[in-house]
Formats: C-alpha cells, sequence, structure tokens
C-alpha cells in the first residue's frame, strides 16, 4: 500500500509503477561501441604518463650524480673560480707585486687542483709535474706550467722591481693555461 498526496491524480500513480526509460538522442552521445584501447586519446594520455615517468627519473638520476657529489661540483665551478681570481687580480691588485702574483698562482694552482680533485695547498712545482705526466698532459704544458709557478713564487717572494708589461704577460700566461687545464679529468 502506498500513500499518495491529495494533489497526485490516478494518472500520475499509474505512471510511478510503470518502468519509465529515458532515450536520449543527439550528437553528443559517446560510442560504446569501440573498446577503450582502440582510442587514440587513451593512448596518448599512456604515452605522455610514460614520457613524465622517465624525465623524473632522469631529473632524479641527474640530481642524485651531479648535484649531490662534491667532487662533480668542484670540477664544475673550478673554471669559474680562476677566472674570478684572475679578474680580481687585474682589477685590485695590477700595482702590488706580491699580491698580484700571489693571486694568479692560487688561480693556476687551484683550478689544476679542483678539475684532478687535489688539495692545492701542498702542490709544489714538482708536485705539479708529477701529477701532469700522471694525466698525460703534453710536456710543453707540463714545461710551462712548472716554470709557470716558480716564476711567480719568484716574483712573489723576491725584492725587485716588476714591469707592468711583465705583469700584464704574466696575467696573460695564467690565462693560457687555465684554459689548458680545462679538459683535464
Amino acid at each position: 500500500t502506498m500513500v499518495v498526496p491529495m494533489w497526485v491524480t490516478k494518472k500520475d500513480v499509474e505512471l510511478l509503477t510503470e518502468d519509465i526509460n529515458f532515450i536520449k538522442t543527439g550528437s553528443d552521445l559517446q560510442d560504446h561501441s569501440v573498446p577503450p584501447y582502440k582510442k587514440a586519446d587513451v593512448w596518448y594520455s599512456l604515452l605522455f604518463s610514460f614520457f613524465i615517468l622517465i624525465c623524473s627519473m632522469i631529473g632524479q638520476f641527474y640530481h642524485e650524480r651531479v648535484l649531490s657529489d662534491p667532487v662533480v661540483m668542484r670540477r664544475r665551478k673550478a673554471l669559474a673560480g680562476a677566472k674570478k681570481l684572475l679578474d680580481q687580480a687585474k682589477q685590485d691588485f695590477m700595482g702590488n707585486r706580491k699580491e698580484f702574483y700571489s693571486l694568479i698562482n692560487k688561480a693556476v694552482i687551484g683550478m689544476l687542483a679542483d678539475r684532478l680533485n687535489l688539495s692545492g695547498s701542498g702542490l709544489t712545482a714538482d708536485d705539479i709535474s708529477q701529477v701532469l705526466q700522471d694525466h698525460q698532459v703534453p710536456d710543453d704544458i707540463r714545461k710551462r706550467s712548472v716554470e709557470f709557478v716558480e716564476d711567480c713564487y719568484m716574483k712573489s717572494f723576491t725584492s725587485g722591481t716588476v714591469t707592468s708589461g711583465e705583469m700584464e704577460n704574466d696575467h696573460r700566461e695564467a690565462g693560457r693555461l687555465i684554459e689548458s687545464y680545462s679538459g683535464l679529468t
């Protein structure tokens, strides 16, 4: 027994007991006859998701390998640090012989130490020669490096006059040596 409100007619009650299936027509209907795996948009979304997954894995590998390894970071920043020291030597200490030669010597030794993951504080001219020979650096670069470091030590710690032309030449030679070290690993 069903309780029916007063405003409902007998015809409305009869309609309620029937099974009413609304049939929708029009162009906005989706075709259910094609299985989802045969639709292009499903494959595009899967490929895009796979692409995002691969990119995130590459990014994670890059972060773990490159950004968290201090040796790699030291090697990458070596050239910029050496050039910064050379620029500082030229701008600030061109008249001060001791500071100038100390900075360009520090730039050359620092670049070599950073590229080869060595301690720069204890490198002498003989150590530099041996390290460069171990890394199969050409003899002319090895000889120029040793002569340059010894020359910088001499000009930095001995009394005497050094012309601005000599300082300029030594600055250029330091730049050339630093550039020749940039390929070392």
